[in-house]
Order: C-alpha cells, then structure tokens, then sequence
C-alpha cells in the first residue's frame, strides 16, 4: 500500500488465534469525502513506517481502547507528494464507534437504502 494514497489510517486491537490483543495498523484509500470507508490491514513490513506517520501526525489510542483516532490524510498533488505532510494538514478525528456498531450502521443505512429503491420502483 502506498502512504501517498493513503486518506485514512487509524490504529486498532485485533484479537489473535491465541487470544493476545495485538495493535494492528489500517489504513484507506478512499476518497476524502468518504463517510464509511474500507479498511484495510497494512502489510507487515510497512505496519512500522505507517504507525510512526500516524503518531507524528497526531493520531492514538487511549488506553483499554480498542480503536484509536482516525487520521483524515487530504488529497495532495503529485508536487506536494515530494515533500512530508505535517499535522497542520491533517485532520485527527476521535472515533466514537467501535467496528461492531460501525457495521451496525452499515446495515441500517444499507437497509435504508433498499427501502428507498423499493418505493421508487412501486
């Protein structure tokens, strides 16, 4: 995954095959704009590098949390890409959900959505 496409990393504690709690890096490449985007783990031998990004840029996680903040990385030109982004461009959003009730929301907006499609075909 490259961290010049990335627009959203955030820190979460993902639960082993052994039962150990492990801090696991996931970031996204969906647009800025984006209410629910997908996460995705990243690759082990960038998990360091992306991690460091993420706390430099401002982002954590409290402790006995399970999910840290979202970091909101802004879409920059290839130019802009040459050079590091600080704190000041970024926006740290504090996650008040844990990924069940984010799942939990998916379905009722996806529900939502279904509802609507079926009134506008009757």
């Amino acid at each position: 995954m490259n961290i010049n496409e990335m627009h959203f990393i955030r820190e979460i504690l993902v639960t082993d095959f052994q039962g150990k709690e492990v801090p696991t890096m996931q970031a996204s490449e969906a647009s800025t704009s984006s209410l629910h985007p997908q996460f995705q783990e990243v690759a082990f031998y960038d998990a360091e590098a992306v991690r460091t990004l993420y706390h430099e840029l401002g982002g954590g996680r409290q402790e006995g949390a399970r999910m840290g903040s979202t970091i909101v990385l802004p879409h920059r030109s290839r130019w802009a890409q040459l050079w590091r982004i600080t704190a000041e461009q970024v926006q740290v959003l504090d996650n008040a959900y844990s990924p069940e009730q984010l799942a939990e929301l998916r379905v009722l907006d996806r529900d939502k959505a279904r509802a609507r499609n079926r009134l506008m075909r009757d």
